[in-house]
């Protein structure tokens, strides 16, 4: 466990092992530095560079659907496909597909390139490039070099190094625009509906990401509370697995504590108001963009958060000419009509192709 005060990046707590002098538990081994691999825990930090680069919204359509990629076929950790899914909807459940997607369109080599310039290597064998693999785990990654990045979150995109003495310096370097950190923050807060200011928290609650790793080897938990970074590891230290083990039951209980510990002690707390880049906007799937009301071509309107007012078309998978033939689902009442999603008993049928235009 690490915890980081990101006003000023310094460590308030570090716990490296249960026993330092229980051989029998590898206690000599500090787990806080020691290279793991980090599951679904980088996956932020994609969907957070991808808006800077204007490739997707919060909103854009990403598609949870099997493929392959050479040898590399990933699922998601429940087995299942979900089809068409927006980006905050992939973040907060943590689908592995719509993140490798992303990835493969911002580029594994010039992601990991822009993560190791903020000072979070990602630790590959011998002569590995980067891949897609990266953003589920194919990588290693030490635990206190991923609470430093995570403060870009909270620091208006800039990522700070750790602070482990009083008189060291406060170094920082620009990973993201602080409007994307702001949107990422807030969808990992499980704020990602774009309310109006005078009803949107200007303290974020907690937002965080669990990660998982192949095997149940790994479990991880990382939170940004409106004063802390919270990083959280569980498992064993010689890389057993642990049946049973992932981010979400055995690293976020603790995540909870240490949280609610904190808060609990601390004083006043920052405000995190909504940067003057992000606003709000209604889009249409599955163009991605907006539409005027009663074309035929939006299939179902999405307000988000958007960046510099950008719109970006929905990001095709390489192998697609355009949407057509992108399969989402349609909504129907108890009567067989069509309507809106979020209409009362409004349920999904099986997924329809995007018209053409």
């Amino acid at each position: 466990m690490i915890v980081v005060d990101h006003t000023d990046m310094s460590v308030r707590g570090w716990v490296g092992s249960v026993d330092l002098n229980d051989d029998s538990r590898f206690g000599h081994v500090d787990m806080v530095t020691a290279i793991r691999s980090p599951g679904s825990v980088l996956k932020p930090f994609v969907y957070g560079l991808a808006l800077d680069d204007g490739l997707i919204h919060p909103a854009s359509l990403l598609q949870d659907v099997p493929r392959r990629t050479g040898d590399y076929r990933p699922g998601n950790f429940d087995s299942g496909f979900h089809g068409p899914v927006s980006m905050s909807d992939a973040l907060v459940r943590s689908l592995n597909l719509p993140a490798v997607q992303v990835l493969e369109a911002y580029g594994p080599k010039r992601f990991a390139a822009k993560l190791r310039n903020v000072g979070l290597p990602l630790y590959l064998p011998a002569g590995a490039a980067p891949n897609l693999s990266l953003i589920l785990g194919g990588a290693g990654a030490r635990l206190d070099e991923m609470a430093a990045a995570y403060s870009a979150f909270a620091r208006h995109g800039k990522a700070a190094k750790l602070r482990l003495q009083p008189d060291d310096p406060l170094s920082e370097r620009p990973l993201m625009s602080p409007g994307a950190a702001w949107i990422i923050r807030r969808i990992m807060a499980d704020e990602a509906q774009p309310l109006p200011d005078n009803a949107l928290p200007r303290i974020v609650p907690l937002a965080w990401k669990t990660g998982t790793s192949y095997g149940y080897r790994d479990a991880w938990a990382i939170g940004v509370n409106a004063r802390y970074i919270i990083g959280i590891w569980t498992g064993r230290p010689d890389g057993t697995p642990v049946v049973g083990q992932f981010g979400f039951a055995s690293a976020v209980p603790l995540l909870n504590q240490v949280n609610n510990l904190l808060l609990a002690h601390t004083g006043r707390l920052p405000e995190d108001l909504r940067p003057q880049t992000v606003s709000r906007g209604v889009i249409c799937w599955p163009g991605g963009q907006t539409l005027p009301a009663g074309d035929s071509n939006c299939r179902r309107r999405l307000a988000t958060w958007l960046l510099d007012d950008s719109q970006p078309p929905t990001l095709l998978l390489p192998e697609q000419e355009d949407i057509n033939g992108i399969r989402f689902p349609v909504w129907l009442d108890d009567t067989g009509r069509r309507v809106a999603a979020d209409c009362p008993q409004a349920a999904a049928t099986a997924p329809a192709a995007a018209a053409r235009r």
